[in-house]
């Protein structure tokens, strides 16, 4: 694996939810590459991020470039070792995403879905790599938001959420395992 590689995010549907992730990991100096199907998604994360770089301190050396929009599912996956959807909150949708991204995506980058309603549960069930796809969501408003949740699942081994928990922190995150 690249430097790159190590260090690469894939940013699933950039609305409110998906912005403030990206931002999380522009912060923490990842590369950070997004797809979103609305044709407005870019330039509304690239206002709100040229925004982050002028007004708070932790984005003044985070480069433009990276920061890149990608026109499909199955490139935004190249090379990145975390997969975070922020679709909208649909199961049937989501699980189309996550047939795409897993037949794309390396064999052993984490898919973490943002959801306000669905289990790691809901996610694992029709996954092919199920123990690497879990729910996270943010416990408060932001992308200076400090405390998430992440969901438990039936099919999540307890080191990859203490390894999850401990890379969270990483991101400046204060993680809280949530038991199903």
């Amino acid at each position: 694996m690249s430097r790159d590689e190590e260090k690469t995010v894939a940013i699933i549907g950039c609305g409110t939810v998906g912005r403030n992730w990206a931002l999380l990991f522009l912060r923490a100096g990842w590369r950070v590459r997004v797809f979103d199907p609305d044709p407005l998604a870019e330039e509304k994360m690239r206002r709100l991020f040229q925004q982050a770089q002028a007004e708070i301190s932790a984005f003044e050396k985070v480069q433009d470039t990276a920061l890149s929009f990608h026109k499909g599912l199955s490139e935004v996956v190249q090379g990145a070792v975390w997969i975070q959807e922020s679709a909208p909150d649909r199961l049937d949708l989501k699980r189309q995403i996550y047939h795409i991204v897993q037949a794309h995506s390396q064999p052993s980058a984490l898919i973490a879905s943002s959801s306000e309603t669905l289990t790691s549960a809901d996610i694992q069930a029709s996954a092919t790599r199920a123990k690497y796809m879990l729910v996270i969501r943010p416990l408060s408003a932001g992308f200076t938001t400090e405390k998430v949740g992440v969901l438990e699942g039936p099919l999540s081994p307890l080191e990859l959420l203490a390894q999850l928990s401990e890379f969270l922190k990483t991101l400046g995150l204060d993680p809280r395992i949530i038991l199903a």
